[in-house]
């Protein structure tokens, strides 16, 4: 599928692994965890389903999380995950390139999250 180039591509997701379960350490370094490497798969395929879109340049990610359950979770251990999987599948060029970032809970009858990405101009609004 042939991706498009745009200024704002807002997609629903599975909800997002904690970045405490993404890696596992080896006497070689880290490695993805066979949940994340699962999960990676499951998203790459959710977004070529609802069209890949690349932001190019800097650019402003929101994402709104449903909570899954009435647990107790920090919002910014949720971010690391998404915004690996939007460079992944080349939604967006680097992470490197978040001018802003907006992590939120949402709470609805839903399930996962939604992410936004919204190309930055240099004037610093968006």
């Amino acid at each position: 599928m042939e991706r498009q180039v745009a200024q704002c591509v807002s997609y629903r997701l599975p909800f997002p692994l904690s970045v405490n379960n993404l890696f596992f350490n080896t006497k070689r370094g880290r490695v993805k965890t066979t949940r994340y490497q699962a999960w990676l798969r499951e998203v790459s395929s959710v977004l070529k389903s609802q069209g890949l879109v690349y932001i190019p340049g800097k650019v402003t990610v929101r994402i709104l999380l449903i909570r899954p359950d009435k647990r107790r979770r920090d919002v910014d251990n949720y971010a690391k995950s998404l915004i690996d999987s939007l460079v992944l599948n080349g939604v967006i060029e680097d992470d490197s390139l978040i001018e802003k970032l907006i992590l939120s809970w949402y709470s609805r009858d839903l399930s996962g999250c939604f992410v936004e990405i919204r190309g930055w101009n240099d004037s610093g609004k968006r």
